[in-house]
């Protein structure tokens, strides 16, 4: 949100008046704009969101005259030769009826247009609202920190603009440091030596990070001395249980963990797997972090918050989870350390998705309750993209027939997730959804005959209880 404070000059009202007044700002010397047009969403609620509604599209086409109108304006600026203008073109959502409908591709997927001389011409997939203010300050020159907590990212820009935020903003497969634009900034350390020992970086680009840099071989952030408790090969439901309280704190990783107390865990993956690590159980702010090696070795991955934020009101506020692909043999230390919020007994479980999925295959069945049971013994092997999910009913299904599919879990007794997945124990999902009726959750997919889905239902951050899997067919 921007206050009124910060804008030098605001206006609302009908169409015509927005529009005439933006006609005129843009004439003038502001270094950024921003216009709201709402007729097409009126008309959507008034008339139907639908192509064969005249009075909707006749909305569309008068917004569109309208950008077609400032369009002019821009181009017709005595000094735009010397100007690098941005536009960023968005849209609402879409709808079914005059509602806003599911929470389905069809009425979640936008248009997200970035047009100017400075753009890097392209598609922008998975881009969405959240990334148009992220996308509008990189131009304007603002240095992206990661501290911002923007959801979003910046698109169709070119450079690797910002060279702490884990994001590969040029599309170029190099990230941050490993960007040849990043060289010569103060965070990558100019080319000189490692110039951070603990931020999970290659300062100096040599091919070693932190700890396993002779730069850093006599630092006192490398000579700490950390008491491991091997785990071997082990996997499972809480493969660590213990108390946080009465260790030291004297590692720190990217993502936190720098002041609380922490334990070290040396284990080793029993076999070409996808593993997923998680602190579901511990009752406290965790930070688990994943280096090579010992505990001082190059950090893998980190993760304070699974699900992003905090919600005090979830069984699964502040815990942490990594999901990795790893080969056999491979030895790793884990590091349970405590976030802000104080320490207390950390859980450690690690699931390997080879062995663990499917828990059933349902066939082609239809029809009401084709599954049931309850999902807290269960692990966690997928976090769902449209919630934070932990414990989850994992079945294959296959389509009986070509046709659209309805997979719900009305009846279940507690706050569900439920996702489709392509293949068996996929990777990508089609769909997913966390609220459709009462807490219980719907998705629909088109499916040719034959075809095999993944189907896993799980509870909203945590949730547990007695769940009902039901599919209708056309």
């Amino acid at each position: 949100m921007v206050g009124d404070e910060a804008l030098d000059e605001a206006t609302t009202g009908d169409h015509e008046m927005v529009t005439a007044d933006m006609l005129r700002m843009l004439a003038m010397e502001y270094r950024a704009l921003f216009i709201h047009f709402d007729d097409v969403d009126h008309a959507g609620h008034a008339s139907g969101f639908a192509i064969d509604n005249p009075e909707y599209i006749e909305a569309i086409e008068r917004v569109d005259a309208a950008i077609g109108e400032m369009m002019d304006v821009i181009l017709n600026r005595a000094t735009v030769a010397d100007e690098e203008w941005l536009l960023v073109v968005t849209t609402d959502h879409g709808g079914r009826g005059t509602g806003h409908g599911p929470r389905d591709e069809e009425n979640r997927r936008i248009p997200f247009i970035v047009s100017g001389p400075l753009v890097v011409a392209g598609t922008l997939g998975g881009a969405s609202h959240s990334d148009a203010t992220p996308t509008l300050l990189a131009h304007l020159g603002y240095d992206l920190d990661p501290s911002f907590g923007f959801d979003g990212r910046p698109r169709g820009l070119p450079g690797e603009f910002n060279c702490a935020d884990s994001i590969d903003n040029d599309g170029d497969g190099e990230l941050d440091c490993a960007d040849p634009d990043c060289y010569p900034t103060a965070v990558c350390g100019g080319g000189g030596p490692e110039a951070d020992c603990q931020n999970a970086r290659d300062d100096d680009h040599d091919m070693l990070t932190d700890c396993a840099d002779p730069d850093c071989a006599e630092t006192p952030e490398c000579n700490v001395e950390c008491d491991e408790q091997d785990l071997g090969e082990s996997v499972g439901r809480s493969v660590f249980r213990g108390e946080l309280a009465d260790q030291r704190g004297v590692l720190a990783s990217s993502c936190g963990g720098a002041e609380g107390p922490e334990v070290a865990l040396r284990w080793r993956a029993p076999a070409d797997d996808v593993y997923l690590f998680d602190t579901f159980d511990s009752d406290f702010d965790t930070v688990l972090t994943l280096r090579e090696g010992g505990c001082v070795g190059p950090e893998i991955a980190c993760n304070d918050h699974a699900f992003g934020s905090v919600r005090v009101d979830t069984p699964l506020p502040a815990q942490s989870a990594v999901r990795l692909s790893l080969a056999a043999g491979r030895e790793l230390t884990l590091v349970l350390d405590s976030g802000p919020l104080g320490g207390g007994e950390a859980v450690l479980d690690i699931t390997p998705m080879g062995s663990t999925c499917p828990d059933d295959d349902l066939g082609d069945a239809v029809g009401a309750e084709v599954a049931r049971g309850n999902n807290e013994g269960r692990p966690t092997r997928y976090l769902g993209s449209c919630a934070g999910t932990a414990r989850d009913a994992v079945y294959l299904w296959t389509a009986p027939s070509a046709g659209e599919f309805t997979f719900d879990t009305f009846g279940s007794d507690f706050d569900t997730v439920l996702f489709v997945m392509e293949g068996a124990c996929g990777e990508r999902t089609i769909i997913c959804n966390d609220d459709e009726r009462d807490l219980q959750s719907l998705v629909t997919v088109q499916a040719d005959e034959g075809a095999v889905f993944t189907v896993v239902v799980s509870g909203f951050r945590g949730r547990n209880g007695n769940y009902r899997l039901n599919i209708t067919g056309p």
